[in-house]
């Protein structure tokens, strides 16, 4: 077979040793050769990577062919245990690829490469407009418009349980607690819910008392301490182990809270409201720390803290982005412009350096949060409103999804340059996204119900 990038006969003996390797293997599919090799932490295989390597169409990066002969080895009786990446039998595989051009070796497929694929056991009846992972990456939590919540393992798209059924109602938000152990979901009709993410079987009795839908939750950074917000305009504090309210509902919203922030330190709640303010207090005292803050953002996500705590940063129906004292609730600095229609999120990188805001006119804007000069230029490619955007944990990119335009771009956080092409396998508009704790996963929840999962190299430049 030729090949597609010039390569001739060396890649042609290549791919035909491969599917000799798999038919020897008792020809595994494609799926369950991914599976195991996710399993065993071999995430830079892909669908796309195994139909490069079997065909023979593209180059493929040397360790990228040594990873996918050791997860052949693991079926038809091979062995249990994944090959050592060292293990003199794999030796002349890769010896194998040093007969391809040098130029070709690091071609379509290789790891830097990013691939995009759909959870495709199951989906949901609606919009996903929720996602957690738990801290390890493993898990990956998913829920929207329908009562249910699935788990998946993000690295296949299997289900790891049957859907979490209890609710009545669509599912508002989701969160694991810090320790992984608890995954806890928040719904319209209206209560909040605990699960054990391993069984997928409820964790307790729910907890109650919103009086209308319960519109968003977060963890307390030490996990003992879940609060809740929801269209009655109270944000009620609850004990986790005890499962009881902690003090009074914190007052002073007149409309549905929409969002809830802790800040990094754990020092400060902020909430905001279909009221058009921003409220701070004190999580564990519920005492007040400044009067409301107007805040007459796009969205609620339009709300981040700077990294030290000490100042909070909205975004506004003007296109303008304020940043406050958290301490006094006076504005920090005139307004940041830029944007010329409303301003839909803002997100500061891990290590605070970095302040991201997007917009209804498709622009993402880059700052430094403390001095409000821009970081680099205008990020630029979307053809419509630009509704969410999130770092990586570890800071070096910024990912960033259009609400119109389907498609999902990645940038140098450092640079602003463009990572590749757009990620364009979107089945609809992107309502929810969300990268797993260790950089390598990026996870969109799509309005048709669908769930895709891109990975993210390590390696990546």
């Amino acid at each position: 077979m030729g090949s597609a990038d010039g390569t001739g006969e060396p890649l042609s003996a290549l791919a035909a040793a491969l599917r000799a390797l798999r038919a020897e293997r008792g020809s595994p599919p494609p799926r369950a050769v991914l599976r195991a090799a996710h399993r065993h932490g071999l995430h830079t295989l892909t669908p796309n990577v195994l139909d490069n390597a079997f065909t023979g169409r593209r180059a493929l990066d040397a360790e990228l062919v040594v990873d996918l002969v050791r997860a052949l080895m693991l079926h038809g009786g091979g062995h249990r245990e994944l090959l050592p990446a060292d293990d003199p039998a794999l030796r002349p595989w890769r010896a194998a690829c040093r007969t391809l051009p040098a130029s070709k070796a690091a071609a379509v497929g290789s790891v830097r490469e990013p691939h995009w694929y759909a959870l495709s056991f199951g989906r949901h009846s609606g919009a996903v407009g929720s996602l957690a992972f738990t801290p390890s990456g493993s898990l990956l939590a998913t829920a929207g418009w329908d009562p249910v919540v699935r788990l998946w393992d993000p690295g296949t798209g299997r289900a790891v349980t049957p859907p979490l059924q209890g609710h009545t109602g669509p599912v508002s938000a989701l969160a694991f607690a810090p320790s992984g152990s608890l995954l806890v979901s928040a719904g319209w009709d209206p209560t909040v819910r605990f699960w054990d993410p391993v069984s997928g079987e409820p964790a307790g009795s729910p907890l109650t008392g919103h009086d209308g839908r319960v519109r968003c939750l977060a963890y307390s950074r030490d996990g003992r301490m879940l609060v809740t917000g929801g269209n009655d305009g109270t944000v009620r504090r609850w004990n986790v182990s005890t499962r009881r309210p902690v003090g009074a509902p914190l007052p002073g919203h007149t409309g549905p809270v929409t969002r809830l922030l802790f800040s990094r330190d754990g020092r400060a709640l902020a909430t905001t409201g279909e009221d058009r303010t921003v409220r701070l207090h004190h999580p564990v005292t519920g005492q007040p720390l400044t009067g409301p803050i107007p805040a007459d953002a796009a969205g609620p996500d339009a709300l981040a803290f700077s990294h030290d705590g000490r100042m909070l940063v909205t975004g506004g129906r003007d296109g303008t982005v304020r940043r406050w004292s958290t301490g006094t609730g006076r504005p920090v600095g005139k307004p940041l412009t830029g944007h010329t229609g409303p301003v839909t999120q803002a997100v500061v990188s891990p290590d605070g350096r970095t302040l991201a805001t997007t917009g209804h006119d498709g622009t993402v804007l880059l700052r430094n949060p403390a001095t409000g000069r821009p970081a680099a230029g205008p990020l630029t490619g979307h053809t419509g409103p630009v509704g969410h955007a999130v770092f990586t944990p570890d800071g070096r990119l910024l990912v960033t999804a259009g609400t119109t335009d389907r498609t999902v771009r990645v940038w140098h956080t450092a640079t602003g340059a463009a990572l590749g092409e757009p990620l364009t396998h979107c089945t609809a508009p992107v309502v929810s996204l969300l990268c797993s704790p260790g950089s390598t996963l990026l996870a969109a929840g799509n309005r048709d119900g669908t769930v895709g999962v891109h990975f993210l190299p390590p390696d990546l430049p």
